[in-house]
């Protein structure tokens, strides 16, 4: 199994991805164990939701925005639109209905299921600002979120 590491091409990524079974979440985790957050929004993201049409239909009818501010070296700010049964991703600001600030440690700890965001959250290392209940909502779909 290939693993994405922060110097791979957007293709690569892509490559390394298509050679998983996207429902096998302790296989996408092992792959992206090493991942950029920029890696995981702007091409793991949208690539492997794309390889899931039933998390795209579970996608209808959810509305709003997230933005992700990982801080520290790697990091960085990470928007997520769903609308129209679709999510889009941006890098930088983003007027968002729920902010998750959380440093680049705690990003590789959910990334790699040491810790998950409730666990992040009740600890004291991730903020939410705006909309919990949105987040919630996203989990359902989205449960690494």
């Amino acid at each position: 199994m290939a693993k994405i590491t922060p110097d791979m091409s957007d293709d690569a990524v892509r490559a390394a991805l298509d050679e998983l079974d996207m429902n096998d979440q302790n296989a996408l985790r092992e792959a992206m164990l090493e991942a950029s957050p920029k890696q995981v929004f702007l091409v793991a993201m949208p690539h492997g939701l794309s390889k899931q049409p039933d998390i795209a239909d579970k996608l209808k009818g959810i509305e709003g925005s997230v933005l992700w501010v990982v801080e520290g070296e790697g990091g960085g700010k990470f928007g997520m639109i769903f609308e129209g049964g679709e999510l889009k991703v941006q890098e930088g600001d983003l007027e968002a209905r729920a902010t998750v600030t959380l440093s680049i440690d705690t990003w590789k700890e959910m990334s790699s299921g040491a810790t998950n965001p409730q666990m992040a959250f009740m600890q004291g290392k991730m903020q939410v600002a705006g909309d919990m209940s949105f987040l919630i909502q996203l989990q359902g779909v989205m449960p690494q979120m």
